[in-house]
């Protein structure tokens, strides 16, 4: 302990200071028009369509939003951004292209495509001498334009795959309902058996179980990790990280007048990666 006279000076004034750690990257929504839309409008030559979407931030302020590498004006100190952009649009396949930055630094791109045509023909679903072309184009691709291996820069096709990979959201396409027996549990729950035992009415769930969905499914974004061109074909190396789904299990056995015996088991299915290293010819 200190006593005594005390230099006034010798004092330090407390310091607090607020520390944010974000290592989440903005995401990137486009609205419209939809993913793989066939847009019917315009004719044969060039033609403007808007572009609109939203880009949000779970903890920092948006710094940056480019759509097709032109700068979207963003508010300060928000988390969220909508924009709303004019783009050339040819007839047939266009590709937008968006990125945007956080406060900490955190970048994200995205992708996605839309077709537009005055009108569209009907598939043909036979051969047709008629199905041919006058011209066409010979084209060498080198291993640059195919995977310069650099994920951040749209401008090769293995990270226009994986911009287009960033907005699955395998959950939609999980039933709820994963399993069941009998066919009756299919609706998420056993159905019920009626008795009447020594005079009694029971009712009871029957045997079987069911196994409901109880979340969302989550995954890492999935990942292109190299696209390269061999002999006759691309080989390709594909990964997805993380996988958790929660669900609840419920069973019965159906004893009859003897009772019957239900448990309920909750909880999450993990799985660490999937990879998939394969050709394509």
């Amino acid at each position: 302990s200190l006593s005594g006279a005390l230099d006034p000076l010798a004092t330090i004034d407390d310091y607090h200071a607020n520390v944010r750690v974000d290592s989440t990257p903005p995401e990137i929504s486009f609205l419209t028009p939809s993913r793989a839309a066939m847009l019917e409008e315009g004719t044969e030559e060039d033609g403007m369509v808007t572009i609109t979407g939203m880009v949000m931030d779970a903890l920092s302020a948006l710094t940056s939003v480019r759509v097709d590498d032109r700068p979207v004006p963003v508010d300060s100190f928000v988390l969220a951004q909508p924009f709303s952009t004019a783009r050339l649009s040819r007839w047939g396949l266009s590709v937008v292209t968006a990125s945007a930055e956080d406060a900490c630094g955190n970048r994200t791109t995205a992708a996605f495509s839309f077709l537009r045509s005055p009108s569209y023909g009907e598939a043909s679903t036979e051969l047709s001498s008629e199905a041919t072309v006058s011209s066409g184009i010979y084209a060498r691709l080198n291993q640059m334009f195919i995977d310069d291996g650099y994920r951040l820069d749209l401008d090769d096709m293995a990270s226009l795959v994986s911009g287009a990979l960033s907005s699955i959201e395998l959950d939609e396409s999980i039933p709820a309902v994963l399993a069941n027996s009998p066919d009756g549990a299919a609706t998420g729950s056993l159905p019920i058996a009626n008795y009447t035992c020594s005079g009694e009415a029971i009712s009871q769930q029957v045997s079987g179980f069911v196994v409901n969905k109880t979340g969302v499914f989550t995954h890492v974004t999935p990942q292109i990790e190299h696209l390269t061109a061999v002999d006759g074909a691309l080989a390709f190396g594909f990964r997805m990280e993380n996988f958790t789904l929660p669900l609840q299990i419920d069973a019965a056995l159906d004893l009859g007048c003897s009772g019957s015996i239900a448990e309920t088991i909750s909880g999450e299915v993990r799985l660490g990666s999937v990879a998939i290293e394969g050709q394509a010819s």
